[in-house]
C-alpha cells in the first residue's frame, strides 16, 4: 500500500466521522432550550391540574370560599407567569400576519380577467346552477297537492315549556321531564 491510498482512506474516515457526529453535536447544542421549554410545559400542566383539583374541592365543599379565593388567585398568578415565559420563548412569526397574502389577493382582484376557456366553462356551469336553483325555488313555491300519495308532510311537533323536548300531539305529560303540559299539544 502506498502513502496516497492511506491518505485517501484517512480522509474518507474523517469525512464519515464528521457526518455521523454532526447530528449528535447539533442536538446537544439545541437541548438546553428544549429542556427549559419542557420544564415550563410541565409546570403549566401542574398548575392547570392544581386549578382543576381546587375547583373540584370547592364544588364538593372541602374548601371554604375564603381559602378557595386565595388559593385560586395564587395559582392563577403562577399560571400567568408560566404562560408569559412560554410566550417569550416562542419564536416570532415568520410573516407579518398575512399582509403579503392580502396584498397578493388585492392585486389579483385588481387585474382584469380575460375570458379564457376555463372561465367560459365556469360561466356555463354557473348558468346551469342558476337554472337548477330557479327550478328548485319554483317547486318550493308550488302549493303541495293533498291528494298526491308521496306528499305527506309530518305534523309539526310542539315543545315542552320546561325542558324544550319535542312532544307529540295529544301528549298530556312531557316524555323527557314528566312535567304536566297545560293542554294536550296540538299540531301547529
Amino acid at each position: 500500500m502506498d502513502i496516497g491510498s492511506l491518505l485517501l482512506a484517512l480522509a474518507l474516515v474523517v469525512a464519515v466521522a464528521a457526518f455521523v457526529a454532526r447530528p449528535l453535536l447539533q442536538r446537544h447544542s439545541a437541548r438546553p432550550f428544549a429542556a427549559a421549554s419542557d420544564d415550563l410545559v410541565a409546570q403549566r400542566e401542574a398548575v392547570l391540574i392544581e386549578l382543576r383539583d381546587l375547583d373540584f374541592d370547592h364544588a364538593t365543599g372541602k374548601i371554604g370560599d375564603d381559602d378557595y379565593a386565595a388559593q385560586r388567585a395564587r395559582l392563577t398568578a403562577k399560571g400567568v407567569e408560566i404562560f408569559r415565559a412560554l410566550d417569550a420563548r416562542r419564536p416570532a412569526p415568520a410573516s407579518n400576519d398575512g399582509d403579503d397574502i392580502e396584498k397578493a389577493i388585492a392585486a389579483r382582484r385588481r387585474k382584469p380577467q380575460s375570458p379564457t376557456r376555463p372561465e367560459a366553462a365556469r360561466s356555463v356551469v354557473s348558468r346551469a346552477d342558476d337554472d337548477i336553483e330557479r327550478a328548485v325555488a319554483a317547486r318550493r313555491r308550488k302549493p303541495e297537492s293533498p291528494t298526491h300519495p308521496n306528499r305527506h308532510s309530518a305534523p309539526a311537533l310542539a315543545a315542552c315549556p320546561n325542558c324544550a323536548a319535542p312532544v307529540q300531539p295529544g301528549d298530556k305529560f312531557c316524555p323527557k321531564c314528566g312535567v304536566r303540559l297545560t293542554a294536550p299539544t296540538e299540531a301547529a
